[in-house]
């Protein structure tokens, strides 16, 4: 990273988050044209990247208004082209763990299956011409916004809506949960979490306690969104040398493991989601008078 995700205390707002904005943008830039040998990592990097400009993104929403979704799905479709190889071997991986867990006669054809998968995958190169083309948007996008004068108080209305909308998929997600609902408030996550990062330690709810826990809990989360893409590609496993019943049992110990880290999430949810929002927006009071 060119530079840290961080807002320097003595740079202004506006021009702190435009830069970061900017910079995030040339990394997940840079990462795609790295050569083939690098491939593998330069697009974990570049997924990361475009994930924290989304977050950052945000803040500038009240300013870029309807034109906000379209700059929005321009980052995500760039990242979404990078997401197919992650994807399998995300599920190559928690089916490895479940079996050292507990093994299973037959899974190791199923994760053979998952890992030859993967490796088409990587294969594919993804179409990086695309990418760089929907950067080259993004970036000129980005080099477009104004410097609002009221950032600090732009960041806190967007830091609080992460909050607000985080809390509702919390609720949602001890009375009822679901795969939908725990992806939802992944991401919900992982905004509070980037945008804490920016001023960690200047607010009892953004101290570094806490944006690790959010880290953790994005995790949490993480581990269980791959989860479900393993459950929903085991529910297609052929037949194929009794591998079968070995899928059904990796699929059991994998909702096994999705509920036990739903249970855990809940739990750490009720420390960073706990408080009302108007009393987690008045302990950022301090961010928003900043210019």
């Amino acid at each position: 990273m060119p530079m840290p995700f961080r807002l320097d205390p003595h740079e202004p707002f506006a021009a702190g988050l435009k830069r970061i904005l900017m910079g995030e943008i040339a990394v997940a830039r840079a990462a795609v044209a790295v050569p083939r040998a690098e491939q593998a990592a330069g697009i974990h990097r570049a997924r990361r990247a475009l994930k924290r400009a989304r977050s950052v993104l945000l803040v500038f929403r009240p300013l870029i208004g309807e034109d906000y979704r379209r700059r929005r799905d321009v980052l995500r479709d760039a990242a979404d082209h990078l997401s197919a190889a992650r994807d399998a071997d995300a599920m190559v991986a928690s089916a490895q763990k479940l079996d050292d867990r507990r093994p299973h006669d037959g899974a190791g054809v199923v994760i053979g299956r998952l890992s030859r998968a993967a490796e088409i995958a990587h294969a594919q190169r993804p179409d990086t011409g695309r990418v760089a083309a929907l950067l080259r948007i993004a970036e000129a996008d980005a080099a477009s916004l104004p410097l609002a004068p009221a950032a600090g108080r732009l960041f806190v209305e967007a830091l609080g809506e992460t909050y607000r909308r985080g809390r509702a998929d919390w609720r949602k997600a001890e009375e009822e949960g679901g795969e939908d609902v725990l992806h939802d408030w992944r991401k919900r996550v992982k905004h509070r979490w980037h945008l804490s990062l920016l001023v960690v330690g200047r607010t009892a709810v953004t101290s570094r306690s806490i944006v690790g826990d959010l880290d953790e809990l994005g995790e949490l989360l993480g581990d269980e969104h791959d989860l479900a893409l393993l459950v929903r590609r085991l529910g297609k496993e052929a037949d194929v040398s009794g591998s079968k019943k070995a899928a059904r049992h990796l699929a059991e110990e994998a909702e096994r493991r999705r509920r036990k880290l739903a249970r855990r999430a809940c739990e750490l949810g009720a420390e960073l989601y706990g408080d009302k929002t108007r009393h987690f927006l008045q302990k950022l009071d301090g961010l928003a008078t900043d210019a």
